[in-house]
């Protein structure tokens, strides 16, 4: 009888410095687990041409200040506009970069060689998107419970291309698919492209 006493004792000691230590479920913000979608919701707030909710969802990080600008010049894209964490010592740099240059540019030119097999100094995309013109190169599968490190990506729309470069993917997304969509949200917040008929 001692013993199931001094049992049962110890069981609700355990129980109680589990639950004391830590932080608890609702310390822990859901992540976002639905698919983004390819154009940001009517009166999202808009960081880079993508809705803020969706990246942060994506990257797993808590966006801060942004620098630089992009724009639209005679129908063509151009600029660079960096992203960084609100905690800028979580992550070495900015957090993403959005690139948008003339496909007929050096780096346009460099970027279709790349997804064409054709740059003999890289390899071709991990992935090559088959909905948009474009691909995906670095970290682009989801690792269970784990983070993953970014991935570059260029997706051309008409006479401008479109790079992101992303630093991470949060535990449970799926990189590519993740940044395909974030891509096209730039594209359709910049007039790159008809969401007219978007639903």
């Amino acid at each position: 009888m001692r013993s199931l006493v001094r049992s049962v004792v110890l069981s609700a000691a355990v129980a109680i410095l589990v639950s004391g230590c830590g932080t608890s479920k609702d310390d822990v913000p859901e992540p976002m687990m639905s698919a983004i979608p390819t154009a940001p919701p009517a009166g999202a707030e808009l960081i880079c041409g993508m809705d803020k909710a969706a990246l942060e969802a994506a990257t797993g990080f808590t966006v801060g200040r942004t620098e630089d600008e992009l724009r639209i010049l005679d129908g063509v894209g151009s600029g660079k506009r960096s992203v960084w964490a609100m905690n800028e010592s979580l992550i070495d740099g900015s957090l993403m970069a959005v690139t948008m240059f003339a496909a007929s540019s050096p780096e346009g030119v460099r970027y279709r060689a790349k997804l064409l097999g054709q740059d003999g100094l890289h390899v071709p995309p991990q992935i090559a998107y088959t909905t948009v013109d474009g691909g995906i190169w670095g970290d682009v599968e989801a690792i269970p419970g784990h983070m993953t490190l970014g991935a570059v990506s260029v997706v051309f729309y008409d006479d401008t291309a479109i790079e992101v470069l992303t630093r991470s993917a949060d535990v449970g997304r799926d990189p590519a698919a993740d940044q395909i969509a974030l891509t096209q949200q730039v594209a359709a917040t910049y007039g790159l492209v008809d969401t007219s008929a978007t639903p």
